[in-house]
């Protein structure tokens, strides 16, 4: 009998590529053009290059050069670390609740504003930062869109048309999917606010020192509003009263934004529910977020607790764009090769993602600026509330300041 030959085994398929993070040896990170995926147009049949089998059909394929293309940004050896641990001079406490941007850079001032750049006021204040990229960018290019309008009125188109507050976005799957690579900054994808009530109020707006009319000077930088895994950015109109006169230059030069508190306040209630956000002096923190956070403070969770709180949804979003960034770089076909793609970058990144979470000292004044305001509602439901139970302040402090011999003649009285 003659032995019969082995039958040939078919090469076992390649697997799906994951996500590495090494940029050497043999758990690198890939190019595309390394795996051998079925269908895949440029799918490579050079095993020697890629250390996978080669799939049939691909002889043609050879002389494709691989091309690495690193995603994952650098690790800084040097950056500093937070050590989470008690020691014998302070508390683990003591390290939560710091925040994480700058709380001054988030818009405009909410005083009275002078727009003469040449006057005493304008100088006092502190110096901003320019805009991050990606907001400056989406900034502008959402100006270019409310500046077009329509109607009798010449009302906005967001107003005219689509009769929304919010700005129009595309999701990120169909920018993932577009006929050009991707940026990461696309991927940022913040959420707008336009707020412009001076189109929506019969007779537009009034000065709320002198009820003139108010005329329209401008839009307004953008103000940034944290809400709860990410943040939101609002634009408004600026409005100059033509009657009051600025105390330092004796002009006409006074503006306020259309979300100035004494305005929204005289809006028809209905107008002014729509408004989403609580203001600080130049950040704001979004109604929800606001509303969770009295909750917290209510049954127990400190102001330090509910900061780290919201930095790890702020983190697991940017994360979560993070991996749909290298999913879709993974499932698309790439129509250049030559070009790499752009490292998402850190959410601290100010050229990049820019993430901003509050302080726990900046939602303690968020949250005392909160009960202040509603500071005549609380004490008039105080006192409408039956006397059950009544206590008195028993202070004796009056008798640490009286002769010993006297505290207990004074005390009858």
């Amino acid at each position: 009998m003659f032995d019969q030959p082995e039958t040939m085994k078919d090469p076992p398929p390649d697997p799906r590529p994951l996500l590495m993070t090494n940029k050497d040896g043999p758990s690198r990170q890939r190019s595309l053009f390394e795996w051998n995926i079925a269908g895949h147009p440029h799918a490579e049949g050079d095993a020697s290059n890629s250390g996978m089998s080669a799939l049939p059909g691909t002889s043609s394929l050879q002389n494709v050069r691989t091309q690495n293309q690193c995603v994952i940004p650098d690790e800084d050896p040097n950056r500093g670390l937070s050590l989470d641990s008690i020691d014998e001079e302070g508390d683990h406490f003591d390290l939560m609740g710091e925040g994480i941007g700058d709380e001054d850079d988030g818009g405009e001032d909410e005083e009275e504003q002078d727009f003469n750049a040449d006057s005493e006021p304008a100088q006092k204040h502190k110096t901003r930062q320019p805009l991050p990229s990606a907001v400056k960018d989406e900034y502008d290019k959402h100006l270019s869109y409310l500046k077009q309008t329509s109607g009798p009125r010449a009302k906005p188109r967001l107003y005219e048309t689509l009769q929304t507050f919010w700005l129009p976005q595309k999701a990120n799957f169909f920018l993932l999917n577009g006929s050009k690579k991707p940026r990461p900054s696309q991927l940022y994808n913040h959420r707008w606010f336009y707020w412009d009530p001076d189109h929506l109020v019969e007779g537009g707006l009034r000065c709320p020192n002198c009820s003139s009319h108010l005329h329209r000077h401008g839009f307004t930088r953008p103000r940034r509003v944290v809400d709860l895994q990410d943040v939101f950015y609002m634009i408004g109109q600026r409005h100059r009263c033509p009657t009051c006169r600025n105390p330092n230059t004796n002009e006409c030069s006074l503006t306020f934004n259309s979300w100035d508190p004494r305005i929204v306040k005289n809006l028809p209630p209905a107008l002014s529910a729509e408004f989403p956000a609580c203001l600080s002096h130049r950040n704001a923190i979004a109604d929800p977020v606001l509303a969770v956070m009295r909750t917290c403070f209510q049954y127990g969770m400190g102001s330090k607790q509910f900061s780290n709180c919201l930095q790890v949804l702020h983190h697991r979003h940017f994360d979560a764009l993070h991996v749909q960034y290298l999913q879709g770089i993974l499932s698309r076909v790439d129509p250049d090769p030559s070009t790499p793609y752009e490292p998402f970058g850190t959410f601290d990144d100010r050229g990049g993602f820019s993430g901003f979470v509050p302080s726990s000292q900046w939602l303690r004044g968020m949250y005392d600026k909160l009960i202040e305001e509603h500071g005549s509602e609380i004490d008039q439901k105080t006192a409408m509330l039956t006397a059950e139970i009544v206590a008195i302040d028993h202070s004796h402090k009056v008798c640490m300041s009286i002769n010993y011999k006297c505290t207990f003649t004074y005390l009858l009285f």
